[in-house]
This record gives C-alpha cells, structure tokens and sequence, in this order.
C-alpha cells in the first residue's frame, strides 16, 4: 500500500509540474498572437500610409539644373 501512495504521490507532482508549465506555454501563445495582431494591424496602417509610386526627377535636371 506504502508503495502504491508513493507512486501516486509522484505522479501528483509530475502532473501539477505539467500543468504549471502547460499554463505558463498557454500565457506564452497569447502573449504572441496579441503581439501578431499588433504587427499585422501596424503592417495595414503602414501600407495605407506609405505610396505606392515614387516620382524621381528627370536625371538631365538633377545633374544639370536650370540655371537661376
């Protein structure tokens, strides 16, 4: 019986370790998919604010300004 309890006891503990650790990777996944749903919202206002075509001058008037 002694033996029984002892291995019971054991597997307590192991279990209460597994769901510590399984709690703490659950924080972990939310704390990352909070932090992907922050990224892709920045990613969407980043892609509104920026344009989608550059306008460069012409190389002749960069290099040969009009004179003043």
């Amino acid at each position: 019986m002694k033996a029984a309890n002892k291995q019971l006891a054991e597997w307590d503990a192991e279990l209460n370790q597994l769901h510590e650790r399984n709690g703490d990777l659950g924080l972990k996944v939310q704390m990352l998919e909070q932090e992907l749903k922050e990224a892709r919202r920045d990613r969407g206002e980043n892609r509104n604010s920026v344009p989608t075509i550059a306008e460069f001058p012409e190389p002749a008037e960069t290099y040969n300004p009009p004179p003043c």
